[in-house]
């Protein structure tokens, strides 16, 4: 799979790190899972995971912090969304950083080396994300977040009128799945974008992709590029969707 046209991998990264944030998590099959892809591939990545736990994966740096305490709830996930959207304030020495949640099965390095490079050779691109396997608009997510209970239908739709008071209008930005990205650690557009999107997940929804498209949209911030759930899957094997929710 290619993002851009040909011509793009002038030069192979320096310095990638992978990562992901879970809290509360011990499962021995991640675990063998996590150790057995630092193993293969420990030459060309950093791996970095950040968590609460005490225990130790083998290849990967771990950062033990606390979960954070917010005043709306919901501490976990949005301690997990603070450590996904600042991956700038802790891993600033990177060109690329790489970021996924913890439901993968497998990661097909040979693809993901070939996207990273060509993100890092390309001047328009900082973000490659994943499009939304499913729904189209922010309303269809929010409707099928409600049928899940994965957050209160209020919160979601005082948001959601917000941003259409604003002008946003529902159908003009594809809806994102946040659990994939890959993205240039020093990017000062990069960077601006992710901390205004960490204010939408700290301050409204922690579902992070009901406040993408209206940021995308109200910042005219077009330096990223998604890809179908299908093309992410040839990078990171998935574990059946419907365990997810």
């Amino acid at each position: 799979m290619h993002l851009f046209k040909k011509g793009n991998s002038r030069k192979n990264i320096m310095n990638t790190i992978i990562y992901t944030a879970m809290f509360n998590i011990k499962s021995k099959r991640l675990i063998n899972l996590f150790e057995s892809i630092a193993n293969r591939c420990k030459e060309e990545f950093i791996f970095y995971w950040i968590t609460n736990q005490d225990y130790e994966i083998k290849g990967w740096n771990k950062i033990k912090v606390d979960v954070l305490n917010f005043s709306n709830g919901n501490n976990i996930q949005r301690t997990n969304r603070y450590y996904k959207m600042n991956p700038y304030k802790f891993f600033n020495s990177s060109d690329i950083n790489v970021y996924f949640d913890c439901w993968i099965k497998d990661i097909n390095f040979k693809e993901l080396k070939k996207i990273c490079n060509e993100v890092y050779n390309n001047e328009k691109c900082d973000l490659v994300i994943a499009k939304h396997p499913w729904n189209k608009s922010i309303n269809q997510e929010i409707i099928a977040i409600n049928k899940c209970k994965k957050e209160k239908l209020e919160i979601m739709e005082k948001q959601y009128k917000n941003y259409k008071d604003q002008g946003f209008i529902d159908d003009g930005v594809e809806l994102v799945a946040g659990g994939f990205q890959i993205r240039k650690t020093k990017s000062n557009k990069l960077k601006r974008f992710l901390n205004l999107w960490w204010d939408e997940v700290k301050e409204k929804s922690y579902r992070d992709q009901i406040s993408f498209p209206f940021l995308v949209w109200k910042e005219k911030f077009s330096q990223y590029k998604t890809i179908s759930f299908e093309e992410m899957k040839n990078i990171f094997y998935t574990v059946q969707l419907s365990k997810r929710f």
